[in-house]
């Protein structure tokens, strides 16, 4: 086939190829600027408020861990307490003199006379 053969302006396409049509002249910023992508700035949005929430939900958790512990360790600090308590009273009554002599007479052994005198070697 000659180019001759062809009508005015029409040419042969390879098989695959498409003709040419004018492209239109808009600049990548202007055609970008034009179209907003919204389902990409809601999912920002919604990332955004979900990352928000969940530190707060890590923060709180923790807060609350956290009184629990104290909580735990002024109940502990109040049972030492309680237990001091009873073995002070408990060494305040068997230190007593009087529960002194009487566990000693228990045992056989006699109060000195006052005014004795022990020789030290």
């Amino acid at each position: 086939m000659s180019a001759a053969s062809y009508s005015a302006g029409a040419r042969p396409w390879a098989p695959g190829s498409r003709p040419r049509t004018a492209r239109r002249t808009v600049s990548r910023p202007q055609r970008t600027g034009r179209r907003v992508n919204t389902v990409g700035a809601i999912l920002a949005v919604i990332l955004v408020a979900f990352l928000l929430g969940l530190t707060y939900l890590a923060q709180t958790v923790q807060l609350a861990a956290t009184e629990y512990q104290i909580n735990q360790l002024q109940v502990q600090r109040d049972d030492l307490h309680r237990q001091i308590q009873t073995i002070e009273t408990s060494v305040l009554r068997w230190g007593a003199e009087s529960t002194v002599i009487e566990h000693a007479q228990d045992l056989g052994l006699d109060q000195l006379p006052v005014g004795t005198r022990l020789i030290a070697r």
